[in-house]
């Protein structure tokens, strides 16, 4: 006998049962603005050392503190609240939709899906490996200003760390959100098809997130 959940699974058509209709928006106005808000607070950041090296004149192999520190502190900070945290908020929003909208499109052309687990994998290793430069670029920063006293010695330790670990972090961030918003959506598409037996019946079960 041939149950009434076997005859549904003949009626439904693989393109409805396998393929999710792809979303509208694919984040890419997102992944603009967060780009051009991070290039903004990067040329902000490179104009302010300018400043401070040309205008101000901040001697380089003068002593470290002897200027003020605190404006300097306070002008570069404020370019990560300007633009950089903003910036990096609509990267990853847009990676998420970026995500969603690419997995959906796969998944209607009967593409082969992506390497998620070393996508993310990779996007992780990059966050902890920014995190660890920033966070060892100013662990070690006092120690290194009083065995290096000067201004280039000082601001090449804040810089160096600084760019390097602010790249892995943003570019492992977006990564793995990316990942992350591939995979859920791509999963929720997928057809599961088990047998099913019993006493008088005889069929399969059919089951997945759609």
């Amino acid at each position: 006998m041939i149950p009434w959940l076997l005859a549904a699974l003949l009626m439904t058509t693989p393109a409805e049962a396998r393929a999710p209709r792809a979303p509208e928006r694919s984040g890419q106005g997102m992944l603009i603005a967060g780009g051009v808000l991070l290039s903004v607070g990067a040329l902000y950041r490179i104009g302010n050392e300018a400043f401070w090296g040309t205008r101000v004149e901040l001697p380089p192999g003068d002593r470290f503190g002897r200027w003020s520190v605190r404006n300097i502190e306070v002008n570069t900070n404020l370019g990560n609240l300007l633009f950089v945290a903003p910036g990096f908020g609509l990267l990853l929003a847009g990676e998420h939709r970026y995500g969603r909208f690419e997995a959906a499109q796969h998944r209607v052309a009967g593409a082969r899906r992506l390497d998620i687990p070393r996508m993310r994998r990779g996007g992780f290793a990059l966050v902890g490996a920014g995190l660890a430069v920033l966070v060892l670029g100013r662990a070690v920063f006092l120690p290194w200003t009083r065995a290096c006293t000067t201004n280039v010695c000082a601001y090449t330790l804040l810089e160096t760390t600084y760019w390097a670990g602010a790249g892995m972090t943003v570019a492992g961030a977006a990564l793995a959100t990316y990942a992350r918003s591939y995979d859920r959506t791509w999963s929720k598409g997928q057809l599961r098809v088990a047998p099913m037996a019993g006493r008088g019946l005889a069929g399969i079960v059919v089951g997945g997130q759609f």
